[in-house]
């Protein structure tokens, strides 16, 4: 089976939704969000709702935020092995947190795939940008609408307006 590693809830639909559309592998979501309030177990039924609309397995690792780390992300990652393909993010300098799943994913796992975040280019991975479909970018319009904590939060809303993507 093949795997798509969300460090965050919502780091799914924003970097990965037309990969889990056309490949579909189990999703990970890697962290219980705590940094951002009271709003962690709604921000998981967020995530499960958006996978639910692409008909996407999905689990929750429930590695606190605010405490994953190297070794418990080793721990709970071990016990998904696979030789298919793991998508994770792409190393970058934007969220340490997005480096950490790919370098130990990257220990862990022989058949890493990178996805870019935080480019403005949605869905890139091992360099090509996927063009969606008109039905793949309306179904990523409804996933993504059903991050309403983040849509709501000054701070990630810009994340989440999708009426400027591809047009």
């Amino acid at each position: 089976m093949k795997l798509f590693l969300s460090p965050h809830p919502d780091d799914e639909c924003l970097f990965g939704a037309y990969t889990i559309m056309r490949e579909r592998p189990l999703v990970v979501i890697v962290t219980h969000p705590t940094l951002q309030g009271n709003n962690g177990y709604e921000r998981l039924l967020e995530s499960y709702r958006a996978m639910r609309l692409l008909n996407a397995p999905v689990c929750f690792l429930g590695i606190d935020e605010h405490n994953l780390n190297e070794n418990n992300l080793f721990s709970k990652l071990i016990s998904l092995y696979t030789e298919n393909i793991v998508y994770v993010p792409e190393l970058e300098d934007g969220n340490p947190q997005h480096n950490l799943v790919n370098l130990v994913a990257s220990d862990i796992f022989p058949n890493i795939r990178t996805y870019k975040t935080y480019t403005g280019l949605e869905d890139r991975s091992i360099g090509r940008e996927i063009i969606p479909t008109n039905e793949e970018l309306e179904l990523k319009k409804k996933t993504m609408a059903c991050y309403k904590t983040q849509i709501e939060n000054r701070d990630t809303k810009h994340y989440f307006n999708t009426t400027k993507e591809y047009e």
